[in-house]
């Protein structure tokens, strides 16, 4: 709701299937390192996820036992066309 994404947030029928999976005892970040894979050759600092054993993406394995699948079946959400303005008053 703080981001008015609109169809997410719930697991329901009819909602986006984004869900990750991992045990709250072992979930960290690695080491941080530098990654020179921007535009341009630009650094970025970078730290492996550990401890998430699945992630699905619109239904859609992305990782499986804490491997990448090459699935890429996400979508960029634009503001105003997939959100709504929320009104915390």
């Amino acid at each position: 709701k703080l981001f008015g994404f609109t169809d997410r947030g719930t697991v329901e029928v009819g909602n986006h299937a984004d869900l990750a999976l991992f045990d709250p005892n072992t979930v960290d970040s690695g080491p941080i390192t530098m990654r020179s894979d921007l535009p341009g050759g630009t650094d970025r600092l970078f730290a492996e996820a550990e401890g998430i054993a699945e992630v699905w993406v619109n239904g859609t394995s992305v990782v499986a036992d804490g491997v990448p699948t090459g699935a890429v079946p996400g979508t960029l959400l634009r503001a105003g066309l997939d959100t709504y303005t929320p009104n915390f008053s």
